[in-house]
């Protein structure tokens, strides 16, 4: 059965063509050149003596095209799909910079493809039974990306989309997989000399691809490559991270000093979740003699994380003087030896890599100086200072440094304490706490109380209580919405109440890049102080991709991925020249996991957390804030398929008061679940795994989508 792949003609996706073409299979090359595709087409057919068919489409025109691709495909039994079609920045730059065009072609070829591909051809597999879907993501996507926000929060998208899709295909044995490749010799990259050149951590897209394609069938997520190191990796908290980390698709080096214990975990790692694994055995309070070795262990394999997990405590606390000479030496050698020594030997990679992450275990004990545990806590309280530094020190080449400070554990290291090792609400097991550990570095947002603020969907909902609560505080205000009707209710209502001048735009965001001009114009000499990217269109009820409208998917798309990245190009210039300001991005805790039966819908929300970091870190330097907003349910319009969702409760507040708190938070935190019992939901669902909540998730949905027929059916009887 055949195969077709998008962006055909060169890099990931021409290599994707010519191994699964190595297997037999007849390919359908979709790309926008007709003399690539031709000359593609002609060496797979020479070299693998196979069928091939190709179609030229350019994704970069939107809607227009999948008409042609479906006429196309008619009567082609495609068995699998490669979603590899992308498009990058020129040269990463900051968003306010990017050309308009630019920003459209990258969210209709790197959101637009995956989706209406897949909508395009899930169906044929359901009624085959089988299937498999491949989009192709990017490392990008593993943190909001300063300077490529666009880019990366779009190969956010993907990864969202991806593991939704895969929950609502399980049971038609359709397979999902996502991709996600760090740097390859591509054209993609060729705006940096560096990249093409090569190295180690930088392979040749035929090397990836060799790689990658044996993954198909055994993993939903991987890098395609190698990926992680973990210290102490045998026991405890290190052999949790792996385990965590593989369920990913990431391949790991485990490094440890028992050999026995190191085949042990990596048997069951490469058994339970179908990775690559490398084991190494050191000890690493022999200091500075192990080095060497392990770095040779290392060459050749293109390190993205680092794990600073092994450590050594006191075998029970007591005075100082009172501890052997050589454990004094083992914690110095382990604890303050290891995360240092090993994150020299990875930083110069990750650099030229120009990504990266380290994430440095250290322990609550730092948190004060401890009698009894004096070098044990001293050691701990060294690695916050270091991890801190260091994450100073890498920001400029996207190397992220993370400190993770667990308290009481139930581990190995604390048997000393019959108490402590029978675990209760405030100790927990380390999987469960390494399953919920959450690794960023908080950092406070400042607020600008500048005198004017624009909100998009600014007549009903969260927008329109974004807009009373802004203008209880004596701020003008521009609202955004389709409706003029509803728009001169709105403005009257708050001038009206708090006095405040008010402006109002008819804009529907869901017609595209068509509106834009009209707003900046609408806009000029209005001072904005803040941004409140509020408006989006949710499914009509829960489905699957397939059984959604293609209209509804670009309405989607345009406005809640199409705004927010628009509105905010559009008014950062002149906050930047004010040298202050504040952008708030409504984004919904449907980002919180991968969401079947509104896959799409919670893609384009976890779009939006991944911009709002990467502009919030674009634009610290400006003092412009940059806030993502993340409710839960709350009592609005967008529920109105469900009568259930449409009553207040406890976790689920009118949209009024939801506000009051949700703008309190201004200026105080780059991140907010904006309510009080949405941040205590927020926590209680991240204690569980991530597959976890996906089937949850599901779940939750089908009830949503039966009560929604059911309603229309006696609906259809009365």
């Amino acid at each position: 059965m055949p195969f077709v792949i998008t962006g055909a003609t060169d890099g990931i996706g021409k290599e994707y063509a010519k191994e699964l073409a190595k297997q037999g299979l007849n390919v359908v090359l979709i790309s926008r050149t007709k003399e690539k595709l031709v000359a593609v087409t002609g060496e797979i057919e020479n070299s693998y003596k196979v069928k091939t068919k190709w179609i030229v489409a350019d994704f970069s025109k939107g809607k227009e095209i999948y008409e042609h691709i479906r006429q196309e495909l008619t009567g082609i039994p495609v068995s699998i799909l490669v979603n590899n079609v992308g498009r990058m920045y020129d040269y990463p730059d900051e968003l306010c910079k990017q050309p308009e065009n630019l920003l459209w072609d990258i969210i209709n070829i790197n959101v637009g493809a995956v989706t209406l591909m897949s909508r395009l051809l899930i169906p044929e597999m359901k009624k085959q039974g089988k299937g498999a879907i491949v989009n192709i993501s990017s490392g990008s996507e593993l943190q909001p990306m300063p300077l490529m926000a666009v880019y990366a929060a779009s190969k956010r998208y993907i990864k969202s989309l991806t593991l939704a899709m895969a929950q609502e295909l399980s049971e038609y044995n359709i397979v999902v997989q996502c991709v996600t490749p760090m740097f390859l010799v591509t054209k993609m990259n060729q705006y940096s000399a560096t990249i093409m050149k090569g190295n180690l951590l930088i392979p040749q897209v035929q090397t990836f691809t060799r790689s990658a394609v044996f993954t198909l069938g055994k993993t939903v997520e991987t890098t395609g490559y190698w990926s992680h190191v973990i210290t102490g990796a045998t026991d405890g908290i290190g052999k949790e991270y792996a385990k965590e980390l593989a369920k990913q698709g990431l391949n790991v080096v485990l490094i440890s000093r028992t050999k026995e214990k190191l085949v042990a975990v990596t048997g069951e790692i490469e058994n339970s979740y179908k990775v690559k694994t490398k084991w190494i055995v050191a000890d690493f309070s022999k200091g500075k003699e192990i080095y060497e070795h392990i770095r040779q262990e290392l060459t050749g394999i293109p390190v993205s994380i680092l794990v600073n997990n092994v450590g050594r405590m006191y075998d029970y606390p007591d005075e100082l003087c009172k501890q052997p000479e050589n454990l004094l030496w083992d914690i110095i050698n382990i604890n303050v030896g290891a995360v240092t020594l090993m994150s020299r030997l990875l930083i110069p990679e990750m650099k030229k890599q120009g990504k990266g992450a380290i994430v440095n275990i250290s322990s609550g004990s730092e948190l004060q100086p401890m009698p009894l545990m004096a070098v044990y806590a001293a050691s701990k309280r060294y690695i916050k200072s270091l991890t801190l530094a260091m994450a100073q020190e890498l920001s400029e080449y996207n190397i992220v440094v993370q400190c993770v400070t667990p308290m009481f554990l139930v581990t190995k290291m604390n048997q000393y304490s019959a108490t402590i090792m029978k675990g209760n609400l405030l100790i927990p097991q380390v999987q469960t706490f390494t399953r919920s550990a959450v690794f960023t570095l908080g950092k406070t947002v400042e607020t600008t109380g500048y005198w004017s603020h624009v909100i998009t969907g600014a007549t009903d909902g969260i927008g329109r209580g974004y807009a009373k609560e802004l203008a209880k505080r004596g701020l003008n205000i521009v609202l955004i919405s389709r409706s003029k009707e509803k728009l001169i209710a709105t403005a009257n209502e708050i001038e009206n109440l708090y006095k405040t001048k008010t402006k109002w735009i008819v804009a529907d965001f869901s017609k595209g890049k068509e509106i834009y001009k009209h707003i900046k114009q609408e806009l000029l000499g209005i001072p904005v102080g803040i941004l409140v990217n509020n408006v989006g269109r949710m499914y009509d009820y829960p489905d699957e991709l397939c059984n959604q409208p293609e209209d509804l998917l670009w309405e989607i798309i345009n406005i809640n991925i199409g705004a927010v990245t628009f509105m905010s190009r559009l008014v950062i210039p002149d906050m930047k020249k004010q040298r202050k300001g504040a952008i708030v991005n409504i984004s919904s805790g449907t980002e919180l996991q991968p969401a079947p039966l509104v896959a799409a819908y919670a893609a384009t929300k976890s779009y939006i957390r991944s911009l709002s970091l990467a502009m919030e870190c674009e634009l610290h330097e400006y003092n412009i804030t940059v806030q993502c907003v993340v409710p839960g349910f709350v009592v609005t319009k967008m529920n109105q398929f469900s009568e259930s969702l449409q009553q207040s409760s406890f976790f689920s507040p009118p949209a009024e008061t939801y506000t009051r708190w949700a703008v309190f938070t201004l200026g105080k935190t780059k991140e907010t679940t904006g309510y009080w019992t949405h941040a205590i939901a927020y926590c209680l669902i991240k204690l569980f795994p991530e597959w976890l909540r996906i089937r949850v998730g599901h779940f939750l949905s089908k009830q949503l989508r039966t009560e929604y027929l059911i309603t229309q059916a006696k609906r259809k009887i009365m």
